[in-house]
């Protein structure tokens, strides 16, 4: 349920973000998730610009280290880190981020051990079915 202090993450892609819908979430609960397809274009830059001015906050999804991916750094307030798809780069992609003032979100954790040892590696933020599964 919905209790109004939740932040809201909703995946964007090219088309989206080159348009003027980002205008419908809410300031300080709206947080825009750029898919990993997602070019740097001008158009891109200025509505992330546009979103940060209004509050709303911006994610790097399923984050992995591209020259594209990387452009959005500075950007982004979280990076999501699919742990499953970079079990064995874990560590290597932590220790790089700290490097920019994201928070990092972990994402597909399953087990208690994948949980520590990624709130261990500087992850603040959780998701996966260690915490809970759709109903």
């Amino acid at each position: 349920m919905w209790d109004g202090n939740a932040q809201a993450f909703v995946n964007f892609d090219q088309e989206l973000l080159e348009t003027d819908f980002y205008a419908l979430l809410p300031p300080g609960q709206g947080v825009v998730e750029i898919v990993e397809t997602v070019k740097a274009t001008p158009r891109v830059l200025k509505t992330l610009d546009q979103l940060r001015r209004r509050g709303i906050g911006i994610a790097a999804d399923d984050f992995v280290f591209q020259p594209n991916a990387v452009d959005f750094l500075p950007l982004v307030d979280y990076v999501k880190v699919d742990i499953l798809l970079a079990e064995d780069r874990l560590a290597s992609y932590a220790e790089r981020l700290k490097g920019y003032p994201v928070r990092l979100l972990a994402e597909k954790v399953e087990t208690h051990e994948q949980a520590a040892s990624c709130q261990r590696l500087g992850f603040v933020l959780f998701q996966g079915y260690f915490f809970a599964r759709p109903e």
